[in-house]
């Protein structure tokens, strides 16, 4: 029995995949003296792992022997590196829900969805500009939290993950709306007329949100 530790991949959740791996060696006497035979026919999981793990679908246990080859005779010059006998017993994860994954990404759509209406908030009345910005903060204000909760859940904040792009996504939507309003501001102190409702502009910048989004899902999935 014991605590063994997994470098968990999680770049393409919620389509993941997890290779666990327990390797057995044996470091003392050698290839030359000890081999491993693995018995696969009295090796199998236990019966209540997968009840337990219905998010995942668990492969059966599988076992495979080698021979691990040192590269160094550690200071010895007339010896020649030796072979130990290892055995590694591996279950594969595939993980089958994604309900958590709408679950960390529900907040930050919803934030996106908010962004796009500050569009339609008329930039002809005379407290537009703040109030945009104001809503606009708050989205941004919103993402990020949501992403530090994100990446907290996850547990892998080394690695870009879908999470991590679909938060980024609307982070880049939210300044780009931004900018958006400050140009819009900007023609009308100018007395410059503005176009309203900009229906192409709405309709662009929510189509490459989506866009966007669906490609990097596809993306994540395909791998």
């Amino acid at each position: 029995q014991g605590t063994f530790r997994h470098d968990w991949d999680m770049s393409h959740y919620p389509f993941d995949r997890q290779r666990l791996v327990i390797p057995i060696d044996e470091t003392d006497l050698g290839s030359s003296v000890v081999v491993f035979e693995p018995d696969i026919e009295s090796s199998f999981l236990s019966a209540s792992i997968r009840p337990r793990h219905e998010e995942w679908d668990i492969s059966d246990l599988s076992l495979e022997a080698s021979v691990s080859q040192e590269t160094s005779t550690y200071g010895l010059p007339e010896s020649e590196a030796d072979g130990y006998a290892r055995l590694e017993a591996a279950v594969v994860l595939e993980r089958t829900q994604i309900l958590t994954f709408f679950k960390l990404t529900g907040g930050v759509f919803a934030a996106a969805f908010i962004a796009l209406m500050a569009l339609f908030l008329d930039p002809r009345d005379k407290g537009f500009f703040s109030s945009r910005l104001g809503v606009l903060a708050g989205g941004l204000f919103g993402v990020l939290l949501s992403m530090r909760a994100a990446d907290a859940s996850i547990g892998d904040t080394s690695r870009l993950t879908l999470v991590s792009e679909i938060h980024l996504a609307t982070l880049g939507l939210i300044m780009a709306i931004a900018a958006i309003t400050l140009f819009h501001h900007r023609r009308l102190d100018l007395d410059r007329p503005v176009r309203y409702p900009d229906w192409w502009l709405v309709g662009g910048a929510a189509g490459a949100y989506v866009v966007a989004t669906l490609i990097l899902v596809a993306t994540a999935a395909w791998h």
